[in-house]
């Protein structure tokens, strides 16, 4: 199967559903199934002021506003999703203020990195690849690859180094 390789935050971000544009300096005429290979250091949260300022908007509005979560574009819900998870697995009561971010760190660095680096994480449809996306997370100059059906892999398949452009892994072969 394809894989691509993306670096951390990115790579959990797309995974969760939450990115959907991955911007890449070349195109690609594949289209279909794509798994997502998490490469680089383990990180131990995605922390809100780190994405584009039109996300943080976006989370922000919905949030001041009470949208429920089933009314919530389907990248916010990622995002929800993936704090939830954090918030679950590190005990970390979901606050608003400037602690949470801090709290969670800290019990995420004392218990392992949750984003981990060097393993497949997840999967997606490649459905396209554009150069004038309005998507919040898509950059000036790139080529846009548009992403859907995002799953994130559980367990995901670690030990896997990455590689530079699309290459092939096969999921079916048992990992050591």
């Amino acid at each position: 199967m394809k894989v691509l390789s993306i670096r951390n935050p990115w790579a959990y971000l797309i995974a969760y559903g939450v990115k959907n544009i991955e911007n890449r300096s070349w195109n690609t005429k594949y289209r279909g199934p794509l798994l997502i290979h998490s490469s680089g250091p383990p990180h131990t949260w995605v922390n809100l002021d780190t994405l584009p300022k039109q996300f943080q908007t976006r989370a922000n509005a919905a949030l001041d506003d009470g949208v429920p979560y089933e009314q919530l574009d389907p990248d916010l819900r990622g995002y929800s999703d993936l704090v939830t998870m954090m918030c679950k697995k590190y005990d970390v009561q979901n606050e608003s203020d400037e602690t949470f971010n801090d709290t969670l760190m800290k019990r995420a660095r004392g218990r392992g990195c949750a984003l981990k680096g060097d393993a497949i994480i997840g999967r997606v449809d490649l459905i396209g690849v554009t150069q004038d996306s309005q998507s919040p997370w898509a950059l000036p100059y790139h080529y846009h690859w548009r992403l859907t059906n995002a799953e994130l892999l559980d367990p995901p398949i670690t030990g896997v180094k990455g590689k530079l452009r699309l290459w092939n892994f096969d999921i079916a072969t048992p990992r050591g």
